[in-house]
């Protein structure tokens, strides 16, 4: 069975992303899917002088080499300020440099697998300046964008684990269905 790897940019504790996520990966039912807390693969902020003396931190391969292992990907991002928050940038930032110094003649660590790109916020806006932001960055580990979805207003449009907006739950349950084909 194909395999499906899900996480949010956050390091909330109370993340809505992470419970958007955990909805996602209720609603695949054509793979296996496994969820990853981001936090536990945190390297230090990404700085040239850290990357001069280091090259490239351990945990930053192991989740590459972790992405290695499935089919078909599934990033959520929140969105602080308009932007990407700082967690999610650094890590994004580290996977796209160790390409360069450690993996440089093996496929990017996103090589042609199929990505769906969430992001919500309580926003009426549900972090799209965000999922902009991300789309560019995620482009340098090369996947194959099947599609993006935002929620807006989550606390008004998820309740009990569920997006109550029906034309929003089928929107993004049409892109699960579509993931799970590219898979």
């Amino acid at each position: 069975m194909k395999k499906i790897l899900l996480f949010a940019g956050s390091n909330s504790s109370t993340s809505i992303n992470k419970k958007l996520i955990q909805y996602v990966a209720d609603n695949i039912k054509e793979a296996e899917t496994e969820i990853i807390n981001l936090e536990d693969y945190e390297p230090p902020m990404f700085s040239v002088d850290i990357e001069k003396e280091i090259t490239s931190p351990e945990s930053i391969q192991k989740l590459v080499k972790k992405f290695r292992n499935y089919d078909g990907f599934v990033v959520s991002t929140p969105e602080h300020n308009h932007i990407p928050p700082a967690f999610l940038k650094s890590i994004l930032d580290w996977l796209s440099r160790v390409h360069l110094h450690i993996f440089e003649d093996e496929p990017r660590y996103f090589e042609d697998k199929p990505l769906l790109l969430l992001s919500t916020s309580p926003g009426k806006g549900g972090a799209t300046r965000s999922i902009e932001h991300v789309e560019y960055l995620l482009s340098f580990g090369k996947p194959k964008l099947i599609g993006k979805f935002s929620l807006p207003s989550f606390n008004h449009n998820f309740e009990d684990g569920k997006i109550t907006d029906q034309e929003l739950d089928q929107k993004l349950k049409d892109l699960i269905k579509k993931l799970e084909s590219e898979v």
